[in-house]
């Protein structure tokens, strides 16, 4: 089993579904993971759901321009530097086709699937210089074209051109391309084909143990 025992990772996003499980496989590998939480009672929720581990540190705040972001790492920092950092960011959308879809759904997913990563990576990619990877994590929308998500294709689209204008810059960093349906605490199925939160977090945290050559790891249906 990787080892991460003595490292300290930062998982943006990681109240979410799939960064739940991003968390778990982190502190399963010795980690101290360290959470972002805009909502304290998400964080104590995930800290219930996962039995209150030891290496979970909640940090209050989100990555904000300016002084946001600046007082969230003073407080992600204040107990040492970071060795690796995960962005699981974003949610689902699905409504009118492009040409419909209402200036405020786009604004928002913009900003909640888009912005959300730059003001990630501009925090914490500074911490990270020759200590470890910045991973991104991606959906299958942002090869494919969905209708009806128009927005979630076009900034998982541009998530995955920020990671490799970031990498082409100088800085560390992967991609997980998530190519299945991905069976979580919350939305379980035993359709064969889906694949287990644990199998995205096993990939994470192998990239965060030995990033490799390769910029993207991608996971497809079991099958």
């Amino acid at each position: 089993m990787t080892s991460l025992s003595g490292k300290r990772i930062v998982v943006a996003g990681g109240t979410g579904d799939v960064g739940a499980g991003i968390v778990e496989s982190l502190l399963k590998a010795g980690a101290r993971v360290v959470v972002p939480v805009r909502s304290r009672a998400k964080g104590e929720r995930l800290a219930g759901d996962l039995g209150h581990p030891e290496g979970l540190i909640l940090a209050d705040g989100e990555f904000g321009p300016g002084e946001p972001s600046a007082a969230l790492m003073r407080t992600i920092l204040a107990d040492g530097p970071i060795d690796g950092a995960v962005a699981s960011l974003g949610g689902w959308w699905q409504g009118a086709p492009l040409t419909q879809v209402p200036s405020g759904d786009w604004d928002g997913l913009l900003r909640n699937n888009l912005t959300s990563h730059l003001l990630a990576a501009q925090a914490l990619l500074p911490a990270l210089a020759g200590r470890g990877p910045f991973v991104q994590i991606l959906g299958a929308a942002a090869e494919y074209p969905i209708p009806g998500s128009g927005p979630i294709s076009i900034t998982a689209a541009a998530v995955g051109m920020m990671g490799r204008v970031l990498a082409a810059e100088g800085a560390l960093v992967r991609q997980v391309m998530i190519a299945a349906f991905v069976s979580t605490r919350t939305r379980r199925s035993d359709d064969p084909g889906w694949i287990g939160v644990e199998e995205v977090g096993a990939a994470v945290t192998g990239l965060i143990a030995d990033p490799g050559e390769a910029m993207m790891l991608t996971l497809p249906p079991r099958g």
